[in-house]
Formats: C-alpha cells, sequence, structure tokens
C-alpha cells in the first residue's frame, strides 16, 4: 500500500517524464483514487491561475493529512503543477475546486473538473515544464 512518504516518488515513476497534460491527467486520477496508508479522506484539488502575475499555473494536488499514532500531527500536499507562456488565452482563467467541498463522487468531480473552460483551454497548449513535489503545509 502506498504511504504518504512514498506517494511522490510513486507519482513521478507513473508519470514517465511527460508533460503532457491529458496523460498526467489520466494518471493523476488513477493515483488520487489509490489507498494511502493511515488515510482517513481523499482531498483533491485542482486549481490554476497566473503565478507572480505573469506565468499561468495548472495544478493538480492530492493533500493528506498526517498522523503520529492517533494524534493529528501535519498535512502534505503532492502538486502536479504545469507553467505556461504568458498569452492572452489563458491570462484570465481561474479557478479552484476542492473535491472535499461537493457532494458528489471522485468520478462526478473529475467530470466536473474535464467540462470546465480552465481545464479544457489548458489542453491546446504545451506546457513550459510539469513539476511533481510534495511539501508539508
Amino acid at each position: 500500500m502506498l504511504t504518504v512518504r512514498n506517494a511522490e516518488n510513486y507519482l513521478k515513476h507513473q508519470m514517465k517524464n511527460t508533460k503532457d497534460v491529458k496523460q498526467v491527467w489520466v494518471e493523476f486520477k488513477r493515483f488520487a483514487q489509490m489507498p494511502i496508508e493511515d488515510e482517513d479522506d481523499v482531498e483533491v484539488l485542482f486549481q490554476c491561475g497566473l503565478k507572480e502575475d505573469t506565468f499561468f499555473c495548472l495544478e493538480f494536488v492530492r493533500q493528506f493529512t498526517v498522523y503520529e499514532g492517533d494524534e493529528y500531527s501535519h498535512m502534505e500536499q503532492l502538486h502536479c503543477e504545469f507553467t505556461f507562456e504568458p498569452m492572452e488565452e489563458l491570462q484570465d482563467l481561474q479557478a479552484t475546486e476542492w473535491y472535499f467541498e461537493t457532494e458528489e463522487g471522485i468520478e462526478e468531480y473529475f467530470d466536473n473538473i474535464e467540462s470546465l473552460e480552465e481545464f479544457k483551454a489548458t489542453l491546446n497548449y504545451t506546457p513550459l515544464q510539469l513539476k511533481i513535489y510534495q511539501e508539508e503545509i
């Protein structure tokens, strides 16, 4: 079973050095549904918008609540972060969609994300980079 500690390496291995948004999304959806040791709830985030008022960023995030024994310790987020060149077509797009804020199942949440203009617009462009990283928040 996956753990919070090995989640980042697992996801990086699954991506196989691609930066194709569609391919990463497919792998991220699969990863988001995988059980993680000691995880209570699945916490997934889709967000996009301008970063530093310059580059457009698109992120798929899985958040983990970490416990030491029965006590809350901290939270960590595992990011798939795409950076795109500044371009007029993307500059006004912005979205933040948490799965835990919906009443629907995870598949319906994914369908909703795929129907967003903010998601669909990025499929027409090649990102400058994809960074996969995990951080304590």
